[in-house]
């Protein structure tokens, strides 16, 4: 047990039993051990970004940011022409705030850009047009909604819990590596999210789905 005495000079104290103590882990990158070969990538934590627990989520645990420029980093290598899925879980605590940023794929030059951000508490997409795109949707806070942006067959779409609610044509050649920010753009993310995804190559839904 743990014995907590409030000064040196007071005998007040509380006794504090069966105490369980976890750390705050950096994230991992599992794709490798999915996939069965290959190897994973190295997730930098900026901040405070981390593994947050006894989190209401499919795994009792979450990807947690603070909203104080916290955030994950990686690299991915350039998609070209292919297909590609982002997808990813999100329990935002707040929605609010000026390009809060959850998942960003930028090219070291800045032109090959794959960005996704709260604005004015609607998603925002930027995808090397030139400006931003206001998807209109706005997740609920403080519970968790399934997002999914995915290319296929010359046409970008967003999913939000397996519904359609964006969409517009992209036949881009993202023939760059990206740097890759998970919870941050301009300003950090204030939540959680889990099972952050990308395929390269790949079309994950091409369409409406039911989410598990």
């Amino acid at each position: 047990y743990i014995l907590c005495r409030v000064n040196a000079n007071q005998a007040a104290t509380s006794i504090f039993d069966n105490v369980v103590v976890k750390q705050e882990d950096v994230p991992r990158d599992y794709s490798a051990d999915i996939k069965g070969s290959g190897s994973n990538k190295t997730l930098t934590a900026v901040g405070n970004a981390g593994v947050g627990y006894e989190i209401p989520s499919y795994y009792g645990s979450a990807l947690s940011f603070d909203g104080a420029g916290d955030y994950l980093e990686t690299t991915l290598s350039a998609f070209g022409t292919s297909e590609f899925t982002i997808e990813y879980w999100i329990n935002p605590n707040s929605i609010s705030g000026s390009y809060v940023g959850t998942v960003r794929l930028q090219a070291s030059t800045n032109v090959k850009r794959i960005e996704q951000a709260f604005q004015s508490s609607t998603l925002q997409i930027y995808t090397d047009t030139g400006a931003w795109r206001d998807t209109g949707f706005a997740p609920s806070t403080n519970q968790w909604t399934h997002m999914a942006l995915e290319k296929y067959n010359g046409y970008l779409t967003l999913y939000a819990n397996g519904v359609v609610v964006w969409r517009v044509p992209n036949t881009r050649d993202y023939d760059e590596s990206f740097n890759v920010d998970i919870g941050s753009h301009v300003n950090s993310l204030n939540g959680y999210m889990q099972d952050v995804r990308v395929y390269s190559g790949v079309a994950k839904y091409k369409g409406g789905f039911d989410v598990p």
